[in-house]
């Protein structure tokens, strides 16, 4: 229901503000998971890159940069006990640079383009029962989460609806290859380490769609 309320909220406060002016030469926007609306279990209503700015360099050329970060932690005591403690932290970070050529300038926008991606994660916990410790570094406690750098070359193929002269929604797919780190993992088991060398693989998406976008141009 708060989903709901949000983009309830969000979307005629943009129309209202939006309506009756000329395209600006810049844009900001967020994009969404439809599904999560409708299915908590789909995941967080926004998606990265969670936020995306265009610069219009002319009508029908806009260079973009996509900002995505992303924190997730967990705590908890096994054994319903509070003397014991696990806990992991992670933290993602990831830049969009790219260019987009628009080959129509009425309501409907289509566009293609190509963007670069880098993105990294940095991760670790530590696990706490009576004698036990055990840290980790570059993964969680659990396996989960294991750090990593990562390279994307994309295609872009897409298209915007402009709702009024300025606010705009649109989809994306970006088919591209990526290259992926897993950096070295470190656990410590009450003072006796193992690690995990790096490993990495390649990686290629033919259709890839970044969900439901929201913008406005000013």
């Amino acid at each position: 229901m708060k989903r709901w309320l949000f983009v309830w909220m969000l979307f005629p406060g943009i129309t209202m503000l939006s309506n009756g002016q000329e395209k600006g030469k810049n844009a900001f926007e967020i994009t969404l998971n439809p599904a999560a609306l409708f299915d908590a279990s789909a995941g967080s209503l926004f998606q990265m890159p969670y936020l995306k700015a265009r610069f219009f360099l002319q009508e029908d050329l806009a260079f973009r940069m996509g900002l995505g970060m992303n924190f997730n932690s967990g705590t908890s005591h096994p054994f319903n006990s509070n003397e014991n403690i696990e806990k992991n932290t992670a933290f993602e970070f990831s830049l969009s640079p790219g260019v987009e050529k628009h080959l129509g300038s009425g309501r409907f926008s289509p566009y293609l383009g190509t963007a670069l991606t880098l993105g990294w994660r940095t991760s670790g916990g530590k696990y706490i029962t009576g004698t036990t410790h055990i840290t980790t570094h570059n993964i969680w406690t659990n396996g989960n989460y294991p750090a990593y750098f990562e390279l994307g070359l994309s295609g872009l193929a897409g298209c915007d609806y402009y709702v009024t002269d300025n606010f705009y929604l649109g989809f994306e797919f970006s088919p591209g290859f990526s290259y992926t780190r897993y950096l070295e993992q470190e656990r410590n088991n009450s003072g006796t380490s193992v690690t995990t060398p790096p490993s990495s693989f390649v990686n290629f998406s033919l259709f890839s769609s970044s969900g439901l976008r929201a913008g406005i141009r000013f």
